[in-house]
């Protein structure tokens, strides 16, 4: 969704640009994001919109070589299509297997994560959706750090 920065606390209608109200609220049980359905105040227009939680302000990555670095959604996003590139609807299935492995990765409640960790969890799911998949994923990153 498009949002001015001049309505910082509101999201703005991207049909008209107005401003827009929350209809309807609802927190995902398993992911951790809320699902809103909005409405344009000016042209009654309806549309939903997920927010989720900015990992890369909340979560640091310890990196083999013991470096700390911002987590990055995107990154294990595009180490997920690559391994499943041989699949039809790689850029679908490697979002959802993505909200799987972040969800594993957030019940360990801690704000730093092992790249060992990230990899036995991305490496576990894609065993579980696709065994190739996961063989792909475990010879790029199995020795070699994203």
């Amino acid at each position: 969704m498009v949002c001015d920065i001049s309505y910082a606390l509101t999201m703005i209608c991207p049909y008209c640009a107005s401003d827009t109200k929350v209809t309807n609220s609802r927190p995902s049980h398993k992911f951790p994001e809320v699902w809103r359905r909005r409405q344009c105040k000016t042209c009654n227009n309806i549309w939903t919109t997920r927010e989720y939680l900015d990992l890369s302000t909340t979560h640091r990555v310890i990196n083999r070589d013991s470096k700390i670095e911002a987590f990055q959604r995107d990154k294990l996003l595009l180490s997920i299509k690559d391994s499943l590139s041989h699949r039809k609807n790689s850029l679908t299935e490697a979002s959802a297997l993505t909200d799987t492995v972040l969800s594993r990765i957030l019940t360990q409640k801690t704000a730093q994560i092992s790249f060992t960790l990230i990899c036995a969890q991305t490496y576990d799911v894609l065993m579980r959706f696709d065994k190739t998949a996961a063989a792909v994923y475990i010879a790029i990153h199995g020795e070699n750090e994203e």
